[in-house]
């Protein structure tokens, strides 16, 4: 009784994803511009089709700053490059706004839970991700990726892969993550929030704990066996842990599972 799925047909490949937000806590909110490195499998005009879920697009242009021309229904951005040469990158830019129903959550204390904490976190899996930025939302699509999020100067912001800058201007946080091995666009990770980070180390593996302040004695329950755990897999594997660092982050109100 299952349904057949195939993989989505694709006239180009995804190099790397550069996705630049800014967090609007008081609308659930999300300003965005995602550069997409597209590499044409063919030469001519190549017709490409991103997932885009419920986005109120600003502009789509070239790297160059050109126009495209683009079509948009509400779940498919589509639009054509005209002269592509194969195996030739194109950045494309897509400026949007969305308040996300999926992929990415709001958490904010109301009347009834003045106590909640003021949250955002994303949920890629499986195809979410498509309702906070544009992309090829389908695990056989893989690129690499850099995040660069706007919040609150109090927060503390993960993603994926390493840090690469963290500045405060005034009441705003910008925080600059980039992951340099290929991977899935339902795996690209945000969480914003405040919290109390821990750190130990698995021999040259650096480990991070974020937890809720005031948690930090329950840290232990759950993270406390994370380095003989890498250790074991390493070990029963014959691989050591590829990543330079394994982030471990608690958040409010979780509907899923989990989130690697």
């Amino acid at each position: 009784g299952a349904r057949a799925t195939f993989t989505p047909a694709r006239e180009v490949n995804v190099r790397h994803l550069r996705i630049e937000v800014a967090l609007d806590f008081a609308a659930a909110a999300v300003d965005g511009v995602c550069t997409l490195t597209l590499v044409p499998l063919a030469s001519g005009r190549v017709r490409v089709a991103l997932d885009a879920v419920e986005m109120q697009l600003a502009a789509v242009t070239l790297g160059d700053g050109a126009a495209l021309d683009h079509s948009y229904d509400g779940q498919k951005l589509a639009f054509e490059l005209a002269d592509a040469r194969e195996g030739e990158a194109v950045d494309v830019l897509v400026r949007y706004r969305c308040a996300p129903r999926r992929g990415l959550y709001f958490i904010r204390p109301d009347e009834a839970h003045p106590a909640r904490p003021l949250q955002a976190w994303s949920q890629g899996q499986d195809e979410d991700n498509r309702a906070w930025f544009p992309c090829f939302d389908h695990p056989t699509v893989k690129s690499t990726s850099e995040v660069i999020a706007t919040v609150p100067a109090k927060m503390t912001v993960l993603s994926n892969g390493e840090l690469v800058a963290d500045t405060v201007a005034g009441e705003r946080r910008t925080v600059h993550f980039r992951q340099e091995v290929p991977h899935s666009s339902y795996l690209v990770t945000l969480v914003a929030g405040e919290y109390t980070h821990l750190k130990e180390r698995a021999g040259d593996i650096e480990l991070h704990y974020f937890v809720n302040p005031g948690r930090e004695d329950d840290s232990p329950r759950t993270f406390g066996n994370t380095a003989q755990m890498i250790e074991l897999f390493a070990e029963k594997t014959g691989r050591k842990y590829p990543w330079p660092r394994y982030s471990q982050i608690t958040v409010a109100e979780f509907i899923f599972g989990g989130m690697e």
